[in-house]
């Protein structure tokens, strides 16, 4: 932040600190999960998809994603992807037609121009230079990014029970209540 000034604190849902960390966590879920329920199909594609970084990049990532939210490590509740997934057709900078023809395209494209730098972003050092009250939210079944490379920060970190990544979509008021102590 180079103007504190301009903020009274810092709220990082799921802050990224360490991608492929994360990212090792998140597959390390999914497979096991998948050999549980005895799923060839899943175990087929992670297979394909290869460890983090991936192989083919962006598109393995995407496939490991397929089943990340399958088995509950992106939204623990069935309804948040489609909620989520409605804050993009709802949204009033643009159309719905942009939406299929830049918005979507454009995120795909920075996921396959910008994958391999953000996979070995580390982040821990520039954290701790935050100069404004900062609080960390994670939620308790996200396995998308993982609070361990922030433990031992200079900052709290509050885990939300029973959420996965999208706390606040998923769990607005617990989201809401977990934050009045704390700004």
């Amino acid at each position: 932040l180079n103007r504190p000034v301009l903020f009274s604190a810092y709220v990082g849902i799921g802050q990224v600190a360490r991608v492929l960390e994360s990212e090792n966590i998140g597959c390390d879920f999914v497979r096991a999960q998948a050999k549980e329920a005895g799923n060839l199909k899943a175990l087929k594609d992670l297979d394909q998809a290869g460890p983090p970084p991936y192989n083919g990049g962006a598109a393995g990532m995407q496939l490991q994603r397929k089943w990340l939210i399958h088995y509950g490590g992106l939204m623990a509740k069935p309804w948040t992807m489609a909620r989520f997934f409605g804050h993009f057709l709802s949204c009033p900078e643009y159309s719905f037609t942009q939406l299929l023809t830049r918005v979507l395209p454009g995120l795909k494209e920075a996921g396959e121009v910008l994958g391999p730098q953000f996979m070995v972003l580390d982040l821990r050092a520039e954290i701790e230079k935050i100069k404004v009250p900062t609080f960390f939210v994670y939620c308790e079944k996200d396995y998308t990014i993982s609070p361990k490379p922030l433990e031992g920060s200079k900052f709290p970190i509050k885990i939300l029970p029973g959420v996965s990544h999208f706390c606040h979509l998923e769990s607005p008021a617990a989201f809401a209540e977990l934050l009045k102590p704390l700004v």
